[in-house]
């Protein structure tokens, strides 16, 4: 079995990484998670990359909204998680 060529080079891709990450930056609100967002937006592309290089921006759009998401769902569960065992403090 050959592996079949990706639908778009990782140049156009690479084209976009600027916009990317300031798209990551918005959507997340601090750099730590907005490179996670990143770096699982990459992963995809090189994965599943899209099939026509004039949707490549957009597709990486998509992908990155969906990363942050699980992103934000993840830190607001920890958050509820930590609150929870949280002990009161005593004076």
């Amino acid at each position: 079995m050959t592996d079949a060529l990706p639908s778009v080079p990782p140049d156009v891709l690479l084209s976009h990484a600027l916009w990317l990450r300031g798209l990551a930056r918005q959507l997340v609100h601090d750099e730590p998670s907005a490179d996670d967002v990143v770096q699982d937006t990459w992963v995809a592309a090189l994965e599943h990359p899209p099939a026509e290089p004039e949707s490549a921006r957009a597709w990486l759009a998509r992908v990155a909204r969906r990363f942050a998401s699980r992103e934000r769902r993840r830190v607001g569960a920890r958050s509820q998680r930590e609150e929870r065992a949280a002990r009161e403090e005593r004076l």
